[in-house]
């Protein structure tokens, strides 16, 4: 829509850790972007615009699977040794007091749920990534695990241009029609 409105618009995506994505917007080489929780920079201005719900995927699972028992000693599955997930999941193990398998860093999202149904380890997913992929058996997490917020953030004192304010808009209800899916 914001290509047929202007079609010179020149628009750049990028994906990474949230780290990463902080930074970028803290060096001035995005002005714009989503994460998922927040580093809590005070350089950084945050709207909270949702949450995610977290789940575990692994090969094995059914309805009488137990958490605790379930994750005890298996690898980790991981897009990046920097990605929120695994923070979280390593909280998870030490505050259960539950012992972690190997950390193994898998490329794409693809290949990550693949790898994790074929039983090469966990991984903690977002609930949108089991609805894609059809994925039926999943563990939930403890619910004190279980959501982390989305943010919007900028460069403090960023003013949004027009086309920006578009873009959001335009996500938001992008947003709102995939979670009616």
């Amino acid at each position: 829509k914001l290509y047929n409105t202007y079609p010179d618009l020149s628009v750049t995506l990028k994906t990474g850790s949230t780290e990463y994505i902080e930074n970028q917007v803290l060096l001035g080489k995005v002005d714009v972007a989503y994460t998922i929780g927040s580093l809590n920079n005070k350089k950084i201005s945050y709207k909270k615009v949702g949450y995610e719900e977290l789940v575990i995927i692994g090969q094995g699972i059914d309805q009488y699977t137990r958490f605790n028992d379930y994750i005890n000693g298996k690898n980790v599955l991981v897009l990046s040794d920097k990605c929120l997930y695994l923070s979280l999941l390593r909280n998870i193990f030490e505050d259960l007091n539950i012992q972690q398998g190997e950390i193994i860093e898998v490329g794409d999202p693809e290949s990550l749920v693949q790898f994790a149904l074929m039983g090469m380890g966990i991984s903690l997913v977002s609930k949108r990534i089991v609805d894609r992929y059809n994925i039926n058996n999943y563990l939930e997490v403890p619910s004190s695990y279980r959501y982390v917020d989305l943010y919007l953030i900028t460069r403090l004192n960023h003013k949004f241009t027009p086309i920006e304010k578009q873009f959001i808009e335009l996500n938001n209800s992008l947003s709102d029609i995939i979670e009616g899916m």
